[in-house]
């Protein structure tokens, strides 16, 4: 009988349990891009009601707090990891919504994860652009990810692209800047990836 009486009782706010709950809603929001709003949605409530009636589900805001925790967190655990590579990889690329409504720059970078003994794969930044792309404004958004990801240009061994003359441009600029005179004479049939 006392079961049944607790059962119903919810978790304090600040107890242990209600706290690895609300992170893995949390979690699964982020990883699942469902809104933060989804959390007080009528259905969403009561499906978690009839998984533990003792919860309570957390509002949008606590949410969107919990989502840019855990994104910090594993940021810092993936700028460890990239700090202690020897060499990065950078790969670039741009999307176009549909009547050309908006576009985005996608930069990520590979390297090797000497604590796991593997390579990693990792998107850094999606940012959205603005017409026109042009090499000057490709070049700043890449530095910019770059910088606040802690990889400094002597680490980048190469930057992948396509070849759009935008991005031929970019990164022609920064080849001729650091790179030797026998690098200068590589085949114009490479430019779909440029080494520093």
């Amino acid at each position: 009988m006392s079961g049944a009486f607790f059962s119903h009782i919810k978790y304090k706010p600040d107890s242990q349990e209600q706290r690895i709950k609300e992170e893995a809603i949390a979690k699964w929001v982020a990883r699942t891009a469902h809104p933060p709003r989804t959390v007080e949605d009528e259905e969403f409530i009561n499906m978690m009601e009839k998984i533990d009636k003792r919860l309570t589900v957390p509002k949008k805001t606590k949410l969107t707090n919990l989502v840019d925790q855990m994104y910090l967190a594993e940021k810092v655990k993936f700028k460890n990891r990239l700090a202690m590579s020897r060499k990065v990889t950078i790969g670039i690329d741009i999307w176009t919504k549909k009547g050309l409504t908006a576009s985005f720059l996608a930069v990520s970078a590979c390297y090797f994860n000497v604590q796991d003994s593997k390579a990693e794969h990792i998107l850094l930044n999606l940012k959205q652009m603005v017409h026109p792309h042009t090499a000057n404004s490709i070049i700043t958004l890449v530095e910019e990810c770059t910088e606040e990801w802690g990889i400094p240009k002597e680490k980048i061994i190469m930057i992948i692209t396509d070849n759009g003359s935008n991005m031929v441009s970019a990164f022609r600029v920064e080849e001729e800047d650091t790179s030797s005179d026998e690098n200068d004479s590589k085949d114009s049939d490479e430019d779909d990836f440029f080494l520093f």
